[in-house]
């Protein structure tokens, strides 16, 4: 898998039509619930996330993202897909 790099041009879409940062956030919330993997509408906390394993889950996600992550935002927004949009929506957006 690709690293995620913000501002260096690698959430361009791949030709499976899924982004880098749409992998990294499935692959940060399926390691943390112990999965194989998560589909992008996978719930969080349907799966077993708790408020811990959502402020270890935002930890991870704003080192790895280099972008700012909440457990809030987990909360609010508990599939991948979800997630990986409203960071790319929002979080960078606010950036440019």
């Amino acid at each position: 898998m690709n690293e995620f790099e913000p501002g260096s041009g690698t959430n361009a879409p791949t030709p499976d039509g899924e982004d880098d940062l749409d992998a990294l956030v499935a692959s940060v919330l399926s390691d943390l619930l112990d999965r194989d993997s998560c589909a992008p509408d996978d719930n969080f906390f349907l799966l077993g996330g708790d408020s811990l394993l959502a402020a270890t889950a935002a930890r991870r996600l704003s080192r790895e993202a280099g972008y700012p992550v909440s457990a809030e935002n987990i909360f609010l927004h508990p599939t991948p897909q979800e997630l990986s949009e409203y960071l790319r929506t929002t979080v960078v957006a606010a950036r440019a």
